[in-house]
């Protein structure tokens, strides 16, 4: 398999059917990947991200995926094909929290509240237990801003994977805290 070369000259790595084998009854038993998990194909397949997880990992556990003609249609195609499992790379994780963030900065009362749920969970996914207050602030932040988060990612996600490069912590928090757990 050889790289894009997008930060130098291209290199290849010699990869054995039995690495890829280990890779996919390590990953898949992990995650516990079912054959009723579907997930939302567009990365290449030419990468060994894309490789790895929408195609090998997929046929090795009887899962499906959605094939998407248009990277473009990626947020449209997300409530027809409802996936459980979401693969991809830092670089469409960013643009999603950064396009929400835009969104919701038009809204300021709703960004306020987001802003607040966000830090609210991050308390909670850290072991602080929260008081009775900010308790019903993370449940109505839940049901008036995270549920059409996790809707716009098509409201059947159990978890998210990002690969090929290093995911922020900003961004990995935001997806674990609206409740999306990825890995």
């Amino acid at each position: 398999i050889y790289t894009s070369g997008t930060t130098g000259y291209p290199k290849g790595v010699v990869l054995s059917h039995q690495n890829m084998i280990r890779t996919m009854q390590r990953g898949t038993g992990a995650l516990g990947i079912k054959p009723t998990d579907r997930s939302m194909a567009f990365l290449p397949w030419a990468h060994i991200f894309g490789q790895v997880c929408e195609v090998h990992g997929l046929v090795y556990t009887g899962a499906s995926a959605g094939l998407i003609e248009d990277v473009t249609t990626l947020v449209d195609e997300l409530s027809n094909v409802r996936p459980s499992l979401f693969f991809a790379v830092p670089r469409v994780y960013n643009k999603i929290y950064d396009r929400l963030n835009e969104q919701l900065k038009e809204k300021p009362a709703i960004y306020k509240l987001f802003q607040k749920g966000l830090r609210l969970a991050k308390a909670k996914r850290e072991g602080q237990s929260l008081g009775a207050i900010d308790s019903f602030i993370l449940f109505i932040t839940d049901r008036l801003v995270f549920s059409k988060i996790r809707e716009r990612f098509g409201g059947n996600l159990r978890a998210a994977l990002s690969g090929a490069s290093a995911l922020s912590t900003e961004v990995q928090e935001f997806i674990n805290d609206v409740g999306i757990p990825i890995y």
